[in-house]
């Protein structure tokens, strides 16, 4: 249908000949994301890149660690006071030359003011008691790889199995309702694996079941740190990078805590400082922790410096939070609360979701940072 010419010209109408020019369209141009520039620690990657021999010596410590803290405990005369522990905060900060206000939370937001580690706590018999067993997981870690290489899922399975009880019995002395409560879920699970008939199914509640061992107070969070000193977990997967580092940096966090009592830090960690700051200064706490307990240096000071990174760099620093408050619920939920089949059937995607996580160390809130920032600090798998 053609247009109908008539009515005014636009010469008529008052228009010149750049007043009837179609402008051409502008382009709509996506706002480039704003990269948050990373304070690079040469020091900090090479404790970590898992490829120098600074960071085969911090791994190696970390695997050592929980061992260490159990001994110097031991022989103290006087409980731990949080006093103390702040202490060495600003002698380290002081090494470090920076503020030490900058790196510390304030008492408000402190979760442990207030609280102390007596040398004869249940938590430090239970702590005793997990290197009793330390050789067998350290066997173990290597050894399930291997069978689920091979596709033996129940293999794996008694392998898991023949810890699980070396651990309780160990532990029996110093067991805790929490702690017996876990390891009687774990059990169950555990010959759950046997009874299923779907590989699929199969595979996954064997790394759920692994993955929940890291909440059995103080043996989990041992376990986590000789897993990042192993980079591997007890369920087969390979830690790398960034995720091998937060693997051993959460087991820190969560032994200091366990060893000072979960219950009486975690309901008060909601309050600890927002963002990057929250996961950076408890992990500088937790370094001042680890000088406190073993005077190492090596290990103490890694912890530090990472706390440090995170406080300076947020976007980084929520996420490790992040990952930290996840592990936090996780570990406040009772392990009979946990679904005890896996089959699709019987849960839902939800739930299914939050399963991979606790049988995925790689899956878990935090583990996964933007690539430059890994490529920026040297931390990329």
């Amino acid at each position: 249908m053609g247009i109908e010419s008539g009515g005014p010209s636009p010469e008529e109408m008052g228009l010149s000949a750049e007043d009837m020019e179609i402008p051409a369209k502008q382009a709509e141009v996506e706002p480039v994301p704003e990269i948050e520039p990373v304070a690079h620690d040469a020091e900090m990657e090479a404790m970590f890149d898992g490829e120098s021999e600074s960071s085969r010596e911090t791994f190696e410590v970390f695997s050592e660690l929980s061992g260490e803290v159990a001994r110097g405990l031991s022989e103290r005369q006087e409980p731990l006071a949080e006093p103390e522990v702040k202490l060495y905060l600003v002698e380290m900060a002081k090494e470090e030359g920076v503020d030490p206000e900058a790196v510390t939370l304030t008492d408000e937001e402190n979760p442990f003011e207030g609280t102390s580690i007596n040398p004869e706590a249940v938590e430090v018999q239970a702590l005793e008691s997990f290197e009793s067993v330390k050789g067998a997981l350290r066997d173990a870690i290597e050894n399930v790889g291997v069978e689920l290489v091979e596709g033996n899922v129940d293999g794996a399975r008694d392998i898991v199995a023949n810890l699980t009880d070396q651990l309780e019995t160990a532990g029996k002395e110093s067991m805790t309702p929490e702690a017996q409560a876990a390891y009687d879920k774990i059990k169950e699970n555990l010959d759950a694996v046997i009874n299923e008939k779907d590989p699929e199914a199969k595979s996954r509640l064997f790394k759920f079941t692994a993955g929940a061992m890291d909440f059995v107070p103080v043996a989990g969070p041992a376990k986590m740190l000789m897993e990042a000193g192993a980079g591997k977990t007890l369920g087969g997967e390979e830690l790398n990078g960034w995720k091998r580092t937060l693997h051993g940096l959460e087991g820190g966090v969560f032994l200091a805590i366990d060893l000072t009592g979960f219950g009486a830090v975690a309901t008060k960690l909601a309050k600890a400082g927002k963002g990057g700051m929250k996961a950076g200064k408890l992990l500088t706490r937790t370094a001042a922790f680890i000088r406190a307990t073993t005077g190492s240096r090596k290990a103490s000071k890694a912890v530090f410096k990472t706390g440090q990174f995170l406080i300076r760099n947020p976007k980084i620093g929520q996420l490790a939070t992040k990952g930290l408050d996840w592990m936090t619920k996780a570990r406040k939920a009772r392990m009979a609360e946990l679904p005890a089949s896996l089959s699709a059937s019987e849960t839902s995607e939800e739930e299914n979701e939050e399963i991979s996580r606790i049988g995925n160390a790689n899956e878990r809130p935090g583990a996964e940072i933007p690539p430059e920032f890994e490529q920026e600090i040297g931390l990329a798998a």
